[in-house]
Parts: structure tokens; C-alpha cells; sequence
């Protein structure tokens, strides 16, 4: 009989520290490489929004209602600003020091951010690994990889959000929740609605957990206590500032944004390596090769079938009587994530660097524990998630610059290679995860 391979805590503990150690030098020396010469990018934007509500001038956020063309020139961005109002309010904290500080201050944070999610992740399953008696000695040499995921790095370098309000928020739910502490669960998750790309289909996955499995049933009223009073405090953030006429102008200027300039003829260039949502890549395609057949609501419909793919794996995934509480979350999680640039008609590569969480679960639930395989897939579909990392990270930092301002239908390589991820993940929960009701 072959013994387990094990390690000793101490033994964990130096490699773990060591590759965090390495994983924080080289990810500085990455969101270096990804902001040079980028003038601040995404940051300027939330920084100009926050010092112009510090200064009281609301009005010059968003277009007003009778409007169809925005002030691009405005924050120095080139840009407008597209976020709701929530955020908006939420970036006045980005203001109450110098850009150049709050930058490298919300940097920091953002790489704390993901570092903090990946250890909750980690030791949440080294706690599930040793309840039952098993160790997992690999599970944290995938952490670096992920890490410096290129999206990962980008949405530092350029000061997005994701680390803080998908990563760690979303970590924190989940381990809150398996805690049994419901309460601070909903109120992690409501952090999602200062950016709700994931938000409906999470709560929609919450809603159908709360009805048909028994362990949510016995936490859903205090989950969805905890998660409308983080919504309610940045709707009553968003009226105090904005009141509801700016609420309708925000709605309103991201229908002036991808009917006039996304899809329009307004003048606009969205860089190659940014796009990664495939509705949006094959819309492109469509208005450039039949023109004659293109609507700018095309990526909204070519997004259906993939929604609805999603939803019924959800209501099959929460109904499955064979899955244990844990599982479920994890399997409805990744599937949430990776359906993303499938089902979004817009989507930006920065925004990728939501499928750690994804990725983390795969890695530290399947790899780390060989001895039992949850379905038969567990090790196929980790080997794609790892396929897709490489694709990624070697075609973003390799492409040529001069395909990158060229060629505006959209990031097919990376759409591409998130199209293939999404279609492994459907099949494995479809196939390989016997434990679907019939």
C-alpha cells in the first residue's frame, strides 16, 4: 500500500511564505510593468469623480437626461464615467488625499485584497481537507500562478476595484457562510452592488439555494437581512448625493455609451487587448464583415443562450440532493464567474481577474486532494483553468503592439479561450458531477 504523501505544518508554512514572498515582489514588479506610461488610467477617472463631488459639482458626473453625447475630455480620461451613483459616492475616499498617493495607497490595498482572498480560500480548504483526514500538500503551488494572473495585474496597475469589491468580498462570503454567520455573509456580498457584473445571477443562485437546500434554508433570513442593508446604505448613498433624477441620468448615460459610441459612429477605439466579452467580439465581427445585418441589440441576444444555459444549471445545481452545502457553493460560484464574459455584452480583460476565486476553488478543492475526486472531471477541468492561465498570460504580455491598435473586433484569443473555459465547465457540471436531479 503506497503511503500518502504528506508534509509537516512547518514545512507548509516556510513554502507558503515563500511563495508569497516571491509572489508580492514579482506581482510590484508586474503592475509596474502594466501601469507604465498609463498616466494613472482607471484611477484618474474615480479620482476626478471623488474630487469633484468633495467640491459639491454633482451635476458634472453624468449627462443630463436629454443629452446623446458625453464631454470624454472630462477627468483627463477620454472616458466618461459609466459607474452608478453608489460608486460614485464610494470615490470620494479616493480624493481626500493627493492622486498620487491614493494611488499607491489603493494599490497596496488592491494586492492585499487578492492576497487576503487567495489565504481565505486556502486555509478554508485546508480545514475542510483535515476534517477528513487528508492534507493538501500542493494545493498552495497554484497559488503564485494565479496571482499573477496578467488580468490580475492589470486591475492593479490601473487601480480597478475587482481585488477588493469581487475577490475578497466574495471570499469573505463564502467562508462567512459556511461559519454560519449568515449576516456578515449577505453583508459581504451586498458589497457587490458598488460593481454588479455578477450580482444578478449570485443572488439569483442565493434565492434558489434558499429554497431547495436544507443548510441555506436555516440561514436565509439572516443572509438576505445582511445583504439588502449593505444595498439599502448605497441606495440612500447614491439618493443623498445624486437623488433619483441622477440615478435615471446614470442609466441613461450608459445607454448614450453603447448605442452611440460602442456601436455607433461616434468616435471611439476600444483597444484590441481590452475586449474579452464574446457577445461584443462577435458583434464587432457581424458590423464589420455584413453590416447589413448588425443591430447594436445583436450582443445582448447572441448573450441569451448562454443566460439561460446558466440559469438552469443553477436551479439543477441547487435542487441536487447528493452535494453536500459546501460543494454546491463552490460548483454555483465558479460557474457564476466563468460564465461572465460569455453572457455580458460588455466585458473588459481587467475584469477576468474575478476567476481567481474560480480558480482557487478548483485548484485547492481537486488538486490538493488526489486521494478523492469529487466527480470525474475535477482534474480535467483544473487542467483547462490552467490551459486558459497560460493563453492568457503568454498572448496579453507577447502580442505584438501593432496588432494591438490595429485590429478593433475584439480579443479573439482571449474571447476565445474564455468561450472554450465556459463550454469545459457546462460539460463537467453536466457530465462529470453525477449528482444532478434527473
Amino acid at each position: 500500500m503506497t503511503k500518502a504523501f504528506s508534509l509537516s505544518p512547518a514545512t507548509k508554512t516556510f513554502l507558503l511564505l515563500l511563495i508569497y514572498f516571491f509572489g508580492v515582489v514579482l506581482s510590484c514588479v508586474f503592475v509596474e510593468m502594466c501601469s507604465r506610461n498609463i498616466g494613472f488610467a482607471d484611477f484618474r477617472l474615480f479620482w476626478g469623480v471623488g474630487d469633484a463631488l468633495n467640491r459639491g459639482q454633482v451635476s458634472s458626473i453624468y449627462p443630463r437626461l436629454t443629452d446623446t453625447s458625453f464631454d470624454t475630455t472630462l477627468f483627463n480620461q477620454g472616458v466618461p464615467f459609466l459607474y452608478p451613483p453608489n460608486f460614485a459616492a464610494f470615490s470620494r475616499v479616493f480624493a481626500l488625499l493627493p492622486m498620487v498617493q491614493a494611488y499607491a495607497l489603493t494599490r497596496t490595498f488592491l494586492a492585499c485584497s487578492f492576497l487576503a482572498g487567495g489565504i481565505l480560500l486556502y486555509r478554508r480548504a485546508l480545514r475542510r481537507h483535515q476534517d477528513e483526514n487528508k492534507t493538501p500538500p500542493y494545493a498552495l503551488l497554484f497559488f503564485l500562478p494565479v496571482l499573477l494572473f496578467f488580468p490580475v495585474q492589470e486591475s492593479i496597475g490601473i487601480g480597478q476595484l475587482s481585488g477588493f469589491l469581487y475577490v475578497l468580498s466574495i471570499s469573505m462570503g463564502l467562508v462567512l457562510l459556511e461559519d454560519k454567520k449568515p449576516m456578515l455573509s449577505g453583508m459581504s456580498f451586498g458589497l457587490l452592488c458598488l460593481k454588479p457584473q455578477p450580482l444578478a445571477a449570485i443572488l439569483f443562485a442565493f434565492l434558489c439555494l434558499s429554497l431547495f437546500d436544507p443548510a441555506m434554508k436555516l440561514l436565509r433570513k439572516r443572509f438576505f437581512v445582511g445583504f439588502f442593508l449593505v444595498a439599502l446604505i448605497n441606495l440612500a448613498a447614491a439618493l443623498v448625493i445624486f437623488g433619483w433624477t441622477g440615478i435615471l441620468e446614470w442609466a441613461h448615460s450608459v445607454k448614450v455609451w453603447m448605442e452611440f459610441y460602442v456601436w455607433g459612429d461616434r468616435t471611439y477605439f476600444e483597444p484590441y487587448w481590452l475586449i474579452c466579452s464574446w457577445p461584443m467580439i462577435i458583434g464587432r465581427l457581424v458590423r464589420s464583415l455584413y453590416p447589413q445585418l448588425f443591430f447594436p441589440a445583436l450582443p445582448s441576444i447572441l448573450s441569451m443562450p448562454g443566460l439561460l444555459i446558466e440559469l438552469v444549471l443553477i436551479y439543477l445545481l441547487s435542487r441536487s440532493k447528493s452535494l453536500d452545502f459546501s460543494r454546491k457553493l463552490e460548483l454555483l460560484l465558479c460557474l457564476v464567474l466563468f460564465s461572465l464574459p460569455v453572457i455580458s455584452p460588455y466585458m473588459r480583460v481587467y475584469d477576468l481577474s474575478v476567476f481567481v476565486i474560480a480558480f482557487w476553488l478548483l485548484f485547492f478543492g481537486s488538486v490538493s486532494n488526489p486521494e478523492k475526486v469529487q466527480g470525474r472531471g475535477d482534474r480535467l477541468v483544473s487542467t483547462v483553468a490552467i490551459l486558459f492561465i497560460a493563453i492568457v498570460d503568454l498572448h496579453l504580455v507577447l502580442v505584438p503592439q501593432q496588432l494591438r491598435t490595429e485590429f478593433q473586433h475584439g480579443n479573439l484569443i482571449v474571447g476565445g479561450a474564455c468561450l472554450f473555459l465556459w463550454v469545459s465547465y457546462v460539460l463537467y457540471i453536466g457530465f462529470g458531477v453525477k449528482s444532478l436531479p434527473k
